[in-house]
């Protein structure tokens, strides 16, 4: 396979990743409500998923801006309060790594030891 042919598929590779995470993603918030999760928890979760996909998206041609929306939807997951599990282990934060390794490749040795200082702090 030559590198145009796989330039070509890397749009519907992208999609359909995108399209099985949040499949995914939406399964585990199902099961965590029938468990007994708080509607508020579930919403905040999917919209934190939402903005994990969208920032991966917004990565490919603005890194910086993917990156906060990554960084504010991780943000969300990994302070909001469930009991027995961590809702940053959602398929869908598969997304905020690709954001931040999107980030790191376009910008400064600088700004990408900003970028992963940040994105350790919060993930402790």
């Amino acid at each position: 396979m030559t590198a145009s042919q796989r330039r070509s598929t890397w749009p519907a590779t992208t999609v359909g990743a995108h399209v099985v995470l949040a499949l995914l993603t939406a399964l585990i918030l199902a099961g965590v409500w029938h468990l007994g999760a708080d509607l508020w928890q579930i919403l905040a979760a999917a919209g934190a998923a939402v903005l994990l996909h969208v920032g991966a998206v917004v990565a490919r041609r603005q890194p910086w801006v993917g990156y906060v929306i990554g960084a504010l939807g991780m943000l969300v997951l990994v302070t909001m309060p469930f009991l027995g599990w961590s809702p940053s282990m959602l398929p869908s934060a598969v997304c905020f790594p690709l954001t931040l390794w999107r980030l790191t490749s376009r910008v400064s040795v600088r700004s990408s030891v900003v970028a992963l200082a940040v994105s350790n702090h919060r993930s402790r």
